[in-house]
């Protein structure tokens, strides 16, 4: 066995499957423990992927990489059945006279190659990394090309110099997703905050930020770690407080203003974030609203501290997003 020469991430390793794949209705896979590094990307229709037992809606555009020995499963959606580019990397393999190209979707100890197949890191991507990608993007071109050229069973020394060139759009990506982020998150909170007593506020948001539902989520679970459902009631629930606090406005009808189903259900979920009932935490004013149950710990963390010190707001007209000027 030869080692291939070293320099930079990835540099002793290979692509050592792609293809693009069609699911019927019928192709539902689970894989328990996949020893690769794997990059997917949806080019159309619908499902869902489970990846390490996080389970992900996926529409077109939505991209991943996989951690190593990551379990996975496929369930493509029965009316539109999504198609996904996938590509096996083995970060670390020595070059040998004869290499199974085939992806363990098991542990296979029982075979050598088994463990000369390698993980090594790579900065930025140690976890699970999830977003959505144009179709014109350089890295979804040059996975393109890169299932073209297996496809074709090109020589073992081009699936090697695919790695870094792989790699290096994994980096120059994790650079945009990481500058991006900040200004679309704190877009995201802010156009929360301005309609929570608001009917479909998730609309609000799509329609004054251009996001797709599935950036929302993604950018939540990652940075908050929580579905923008929840993030909106809690924010509801944040504001129900100031409210207590400053104003001698009914329960019942602050309950109903921020559109909880009924006044009951408010008492339980507001004790449930801050640990006490609605009238009691108006008997104690100076309770601070972030004692209980602290927002995620992140490098947003002063934009939300900011975010919850909102003070109270008139009434607002219900006028839906498609009808405001």
């Amino acid at each position: 066995m030869k080692e291939a020469s070293t320099g930079g991430p990835w540099a002793n390793g290979i692509v050592l499957f792609a293809n693009s794949f069609e699911f019927s209705a019928a192709d539902i896979f689970h894989y328990p423990q996949v020893q690769s590094r794997c990059l997917i990307y949806c080019r159309s229709g619908h499902g869902t992927i489970v990846l390490n037992n996080e389970s992900f809606p996926v529409t077109p555009g939505d991209f991943f990489l996989t951690t190593w020995n990551h379990s996975i499963s496929y369930q493509p959606d029965p009316e539109c059945p999504y198609i996904l580019w996938c590509i096996h990397v083995i970060p670390s393999f020595p070059e040998r006279q004869k290499i199974y190209f085939v992806p363990f979707h098991f542990p296979m100890p029982q075979f050598d190659e088994y463990h000369c197949r390698k993980n090594e890191p790579l900065p930025g991507f140690e976890e699970l990394f999830h977003t959505v990608l144009a179709d014109n993007a350089s890295l979804v071109q040059l996975m393109r090309y890169v299932i073209s050229c297996y496809e074709r069973q090109c020589p073992e020394q081009l699936l090697r110099q695919f790695v870094s060139m792989l790699v290096y759009e994994l980096q120059l990506l994790r650079h945009a997703v990481g500058v991006s982020a900040s200004s679309q998150l704190q877009l995201i909170v802010g156009e929360i905050d301005r309609h929570l007593e608001d009917h479909d506020i998730l609309d609000w948001v799509r329609n004054r930020t251009g996001l797709s539902t599935a950036t929302i989520h993604r950018l939540m679970r990652r940075e908050f770690h929580t579905t923008p459902g929840k993030f909106i009631r809690s924010r509801k629930l944040h504001f129900a407080a100031e409210l207590l606090r400053e104003t001698n406005i009914r329960i019942a009808d602050i309950s109903e203003r921020l559109h909880f189903c009924d006044s009951f259900y408010f008492s339980r979920l507001f004790k449930q974030e801050f640990g006490c009932s609605p009238s009691c935490f108006r008997r104690m004013p100076e309770i601070s609203l972030t004692a209980q149950q602290p927002v995620r710990h992140s490098h947003f963390e002063e934009v939300i501290r900011q975010n919850f010190s909102r003070r109270y707001l008139p009434r607002k007209t219900g006028i839906s997003p498609e009808h405001k000027s």
